[in-house]
């Protein structure tokens, strides 16, 4: 869609400048020239997409109009009143102000009632439901007069309502039609309206002319959607396809596919020009899609490679402090691998992430790994010393005294048997019931209850 003519003549009757002022008029003329030339310039054309004027805007804008108005500055008051109603086409209020102040000129020509006529009309389409009969109400006495002026000047005669529908069918359904462009369509649109006030609303006329005009707008809003579609599709081409801003434009283009198939066109209204293109959207879309996804997958694998590589040049034959420290750095670093794989969506790149992932388990399987084997070690470690003062002092020292003696001062009670290994559980139950064979008898609930109530050595301490 091309935005609407009130918008675009607006903006292009506007150059950048700064306005002296002397007079009243010149300072309002200063004033909105000095407003529009703040405004973010855009060459981009508009889908639907105003913003609500503020308030305080509305009444300083319509203030301007107005002392333009009384300064019989015609041109400036009509340019500040489109400003606002370009900005919110759905002020009703606005739009009667304009058209009133447009309409009760004495030299208007037939060629400003046919704009003006546009304008009310394209906002039939944007005012609150209550609003709608006013508008076209409005629009039909802007026709009016200027049928008027037409036939002063032509003697113009009115279009058969029947010639209409005719060339509405010539028009969308022949074998190869031009591309149906949407000024066309609401020229038909604005051709039925008119038509429709010559007859009563129970005739068949009438009702001929209302269903056209019902269709019509709706293969309208195909239009709409499917040049907003193939415009988000050919920004792209300008655009880093791996960019978040090319990401937004596809999302958009996507989330208006849907609706442009829940539209029920008529099969008697349907241009096959326009159903081709449509039914082509899909498959374009689907491949902006995988481009871009491909675009950004390739970024982001790309920078997950280099947390992979970061944290393989982590060493981990020598840990500084403990495996635990050394382990939980590298599941840091994992975590943040692992939130970066969301980005990868394209299917060529999936494979050589998950590759990447498994470089990152490895290296963390091994050092949970060395970390096992430390606590197997240290375990064995201080078996071995009870063992060795055990076989060393069981001759000179007997009794039960040096047995505990000797269990306490190698912490036996602190290993956790639950994390040794078989072969470290076969050395604990050798040694240990050589031991405790030396303890009086008393001693020995003692001895089981001071295992229980230790604190243990765990995994996380190696």
């Amino acid at each position: 869609m091309k935005g609407f003519c009130y918008c675009l003549f607006v903006s292009t009757v506007f150059a950048p400048a700064v306005l002296l002022a002397t007079t009243k008029a010149e300072c309002d003329r200063a004033a909105i020239g000095n407003y529009i030339t703040s405004q973010e310039p855009s060459n981009e054309p508009h889908y639907y997409c105003f913003q609500d004027v503020s308030k305080d805007e509305k009444a300083v804008g319509l203030e301007l109009a107005r002392n333009a108005k009384k300064a019989n500055d015609r041109k400036l008051a009509a340019f500040l009143y489109l400003n606002l109603i370009g900005k919110n086409p759905a002020d009703f209020e606005m739009l009667e102000e304009y058209v009133k102040f447009v309409s009760e000129s004495e030299a208007i020509t037939k060629q400003e009632l046919d704009e003006l006529y546009s304008l009310v009309m394209v906002s039939v389409f944007k005012v609150p439901a209550v609003q709608v009969k006013k508008v076209l109400d409005m629009a039909q006495k802007i026709q009016t007069k200027r049928d008027d002026i037409a036939k002063k000047e032509t003697g113009e005669v009115k279009a058969n309502p029947r010639d209409l529908v005719a060339d509405a069918d010539r028009l969308l359904r022949q074998a190869d039609p031009p591309p149906i462009g949407e000024a066309a369509l609401r020229k038909m649109i604005l051709d039925g309206n008119n038509l429709m006030g010559e007859f009563d609303q129970e005739s068949q006329k009438y009702k001929e002319l209302e269903a056209l005009v019902e269709e019509i707008s709706i293969v309208v809003q195909a239009v709409q959607k499917k040049e907003y579609i193939e415009a988000c599709l050919k920004r792209l081409e300008s655009e880093s396809l791996d960019s978040d801003f090319a990401l937004s434009i596809i999302q958009a283009a996507e989330s208006t596919l849907p609706t442009l198939y829940g539209l029920k066109i008529p099969a008697s209204r349907m241009p096959p020009g326009l159903k081709k293109a449509i039914d082509g959207l899909p498959t374009l879309v689907k491949k902006s899609v995988e481009e871009i996804s491909l675009k950004r997958s390739e970024k982001t694998l790309e920078e997950l490679r280099n947390l992979v590589n970061e944290l393989l040049a982590i060493p981990h034959d020598m840990p500084d402090g403990t495996w635990e420290n050394l382990a939980k750095r590298i599941e840091e670093k994992a975590k943040v691998i692992q939130a970066k794989l969301s980005g990868i969506t394209s299917a060529a790149s999936i494979g050589s992430a998950a590759a990447e992932v498994v470089k990152v388990q490895e290296r963390l399987n091994k050092v949970r790994r060395n970390q096992y084997n430390a606590y197997q070690l240290w375990a064995v470690g201080q078996l071995n010393q009870a063992f060795v003062q055990y076989d060393r002092y069981r001759w000179t020292s007997p009794g039960g005294n040096a047995a505990w003696n000797i269990l306490i001062i190698n912490g036996i009670q602190t290993i956790d048997i639950g994390l040794v290994s078989p072969d470290v559980a076969r050395c604990y139950n050798d040694i240990v019931p050589k031991l405790l064979a030396q303890f009086k008898p008393a001693d020995i609930p003692a001895w089981y209850k001071l295992c229980v109530d230790a604190k243990k050595v765990a995994m996380e301490d190696k």
